[in-house]
């Protein structure tokens, strides 16, 4: 079985919901990447760009990105 056969199915056995570790992958991602200085601040990004860019749906990404907001490392524009 391939690598990516093997995430999909994994996250359906987690405990804490099927979507739970790919939002934590995404959260990782995106957070590298600011703390790499891939995403400079000031920056504007849409969602489906960055969808796109990390090969997921929008509604991990918005949960990520939710996350990342509270925590204080990005601001989020609604509606943009």
């Amino acid at each position: 079985m391939n690598s990516s056969a093997q995430r999909v199915a994994a996250p359906a056995e987690t405990d804490s919901g099927p979507r739970a570790p790919l939002v934590q992958d995404v959260y990782e991602r995106l957070k590298e990447a600011i703390f790499e200085f891939r995403m400079p601040a000031g920056h504007r990004y849409a969602e489906q760009a960055l969808a796109n860019s990390l090969g997921v749906s929008r509604t991990p990404l918005r949960m990520a990105l939710h996350m990342l907001a509270r925590e204080g490392y990005l601001n989020r524009i609604e509606g943009h």
